[in-house]
């Protein structure tokens, strides 16, 4: 049976089976932070609607659960988006990049290329356009779309258990 490997990763805690990092930027203040608003994915992502569909009612409701609803409006305090690398490695923005997401300027790490089989999920400031929280989580699935979901569910969460960080 053809397994693909999706990472989540989120740079604090490692588990046995299922890998979850998460990192922020240092001075970004989350208190701030009461609404959300999806980013469009990337062109051409190819990952499949149905663990689409899991990553972001997964993401929406852990925010909801800590009190970031979802805006109504075209404006957000937060921008969310994902990243999933199934075919290719996901490439860090160069340092001279002139794109309008980078991590903060506190952000605690290294933006380094991931490898095939990562799934990033991203929160931005949207007022400075600075990546304040990133979340990692790495874990096999594709051998069954039900147990897919669980697997991505049980990372979000174990991600999310780490948002907002400690005195933010």
């Amino acid at each position: 049976m053809f397994s693909r490997v999706i990472a989540f990763a989120f740079i604090a805690s490692s588990l046995a089976a299922q890998n979850v990092k998460v990192n922020w930027d240092r001075s970004a203040f989350f208190s701030n932070f009461k609404t959300y608003k999806w980013m469009p994915p990337a062109e051409g992502d190819g990952t499949n609607p149905q663990i689409v569909d899991t990553i972001v009612s997964q993401t929406s409701l852990q925010l909801e659960a800590k009190g970031v609803a979802k805006s109504r409006t075209d404006q957000a305090d937060i921008l969310v988006a994902y990243q999933t690398s199934i075919d290719k490695p996901i490439a860090p923005p160069s340092s001279g990049s002139s794109a309008p997401y980078q991590p903060g300027p506190s952000w605690n790490g290294k933006t380094e290329s991931l490898p095939v089989g990562t799934l990033l999920i991203n929160l931005y400031d949207s007022k400075s356009k600075a990546l304040v929280w990133r979340a990692l989580i790495t874990e096999q699935v594709g051998e069954s779309r039900p147990s897919d979901k669980v697997k991505i569910a049980k990372g979000i969460s174990k991600a999310f258990a780490q948002y907002p960080p400690m005195g933010k």
